[in-house]
């Protein structure tokens, strides 16, 4: 079924739903009636929600899940995509080329001979580990210095500000990307038709950065600081294309 039917199916479901709702509001039982009503609510909401994911299976899958972009400052100086579930970048010039493996020890850039940056590779050492286990992206930190991670998705399911900044401690894991966040994201603006497009389309780019700065609880800092990492998403922004744009 496509998108399309699919709405439109919806809305006949919501319109045979919201009938019910109209007559239950002409009756005494009001303690009833909202009672009645949560489970409407609740099955319209299962309902969509089913339709809509099941046909997202359909939607042919791109070529890599990860593409990864390295930055000196706001410079981009290297590019790596991969389909590998777990990638490591690291800055390690003695790593072997590999599909699983981005190095940034060699890439020349515009700024590659600042001081700053130097010293910031050199703490990079063992770098970060990107874990995808077909749902959800987690990061381990094995460099010898802490990360800082935006991540949109994360900051709603915490309810902590858009432009809040993560921090992982070297050895720590943290889940950067959950799916079943970007999943009720898209299925308000599917239902709904909200404003939620820029934050769908935001949450499949997160940014990490390998140095602080003294403002960096604030996102907008990141491509200030000497190097930093952009993971865009794949997976998640072919289905926004698939759906959004056609």
């Amino acid at each position: 079924m496509g998108f399309r039917k699919l709405k439109k199916k919806i809305d006949t479901i919501k319109k045979l739903l919201n009938i019910s709702k109209e007559k239950l509001d002409d009756t005494d039982k009001i303690d009833e009636n909202k009672e009645i009503k949560s489970i409407i609510d609740s099955l319209l909401n299962t309902i969509e929600l089913e339709s809509i994911f099941d046909n997202l299976l359909n939607i042919k899958k791109p070529q890599n899940w990860l593409t990864i972009k390295y930055y000196e400052k706001n410079y981009p100086t290297g590019e790596f995509k991969s389909n590998s579930r777990i990638i490591t970048v690291d800055n390690n010039a003695k790593s072997s080329i590999d599909k699983d493996k981005f190095c940034v020890a060699n890439l020349k850039g515009k700024f590659t001979t600042n001081e700053k940056i130097k010293n910031t590779k050199e703490l990079i050492g063992k770098g970060v580990k990107i874990n995808f286990d077909g749902n959800n992206v987690i990061i381990v930190n094995n460099s010898t210095t802490n990360l800082f991670v935006h991540s949109l998705g994360i900051n709603k399911l915490y309810g902590r500000s858009d432009n809040s900044v993560q921090r992982v401690p070297p050895e720590n894991t943290a889940v950067i990307f959950r799916k079943s966040i970007f999943q009720q994201l898209l299925f308000n603006h599917l239902r709904e038709g909200d404003k939620s497009i820029r934050d769908l389309y935001a949450m499949c780019k997160i940014r990490i950065s390998f140095k602080t700065s003294r403002n960096l609880g604030d996102s907008s800092v990141i491509p200030d600081v000497p190097c930093w990492l952009e993971l865009q998403l794949n997976i998640p922004r072919g289905i926004l294309d698939s759906i959004i744009l056609k």
